[in-house]
């Protein structure tokens, strides 16, 4: 260990499959001061939470060495920081300097309270993206993303996206940054605009790797060709469902609510 690493709040991006997390993902990369590891299985979060569990649990029992409170959590944190980090070249993945570390992990918000009780004292900020549903839907259903999702089943996980976003912003609501993907697509000085004040906001440098690019900003999961089992017919038929769904109208007007903070 390299010493007593300093305090952070790591950064995690989220939101709804499809909604346009790895972009937003790519993005806070290029600030060159944060490490943002790729998204895990839904079967590995649980185990990483566990392994923190059983560190802090040791550490704590280990009267003898005498540790405090705050340092359990700085050494909870270095491991954190590394297991992290660990997709990175091997002659960087022990940069002791490395100040802030992140996750890129779609629907990580439905997680948030296991993640607080894993951090403790480095409660993340969370990066929660937005985007048109049913563009979402149909690009999950030609990427095959999630299973065979019927439009009930969608709006479900939709909603329940929504309640645990909306329950981060009541309990603190400076630890919930919301970005609506299809408002930045399409005007390139507000997205420049956005992007410099999420820096801020984040405590990331900003960079002329963010700028370019904010400047080259590709289309988002626009869903073409088709990879999974459903035939164009009925992914289409599923598609104009939901956009007819009057559930669909109130759940938008919750997502414009939480943009607007």
């Amino acid at each position: 260990m390299h010493g007593t690493p300093p305090p952070t709040r790591p950064i995690i991006v989220c939101g709804m499959p499809r909604t346009g997390t790895s972009l937003l993902g790519q993005f806070v990369k290029k600030s060159g001061d944060l490490v943002l590891f790729p998204e895990l299985s839904p079967e590995e979060v649980p185990a990483l939470f566990d392994l923190l569990h059983q560190t802090r649990t040791a550490l704590e029992a280990a009267t003898w060495r005498g540790f405090a409170d705050d340092a359990v959590d700085a050494r909870v944190l270095e491991l954190l920081r590394r297991v992290w980090a660990a997709g990175r070249p091997l002659d960087e993945a022990e940069d002791p300097d490395l100040p802030r570390f992140g996750l890129k992990q779609p629907n990580a918000e439905l997680a948030h309270e296991r993640f607080r009780e894993a951090l403790r004292g480095y409660p993340p900020l969370y990066l929660y993206t937005v985007r048109d549903p049913v563009a979402v839907y149909g690009s999950l259903l030609r990427m095959a993303v999630g299973g065979d999702v019927a439009p009930r089943e969608f709006l479900r996980r939709l909603e329940a996206s929504l309640d645990a976003a909306a329950a981060i912003a009541r309990a603190e609501p400076e630890a919930l940054s919301v970005v609506d993907v299809d408002r930045v697509s399409g005007d390139r000085a507000s997205r420049l605009s956005a992007g410099r004040r999420l820096f801020d906001r984040l405590g990331l440098p900003w960079t002329r790797k963010a700028e370019n690019f904010l400047v080259a900003w590709p289309a988002v999961n626009r869903g073409e060709g088709n990879r999974g089992d459903l035939t164009d017919g009925e992914i289409e038929r599923r598609v104009a469902d939901l956009a007819a769904s009057r559930r669909l109208t109130r759940l938008r007007e919750r997502m414009t609510a939480l943009v607007a903070g």
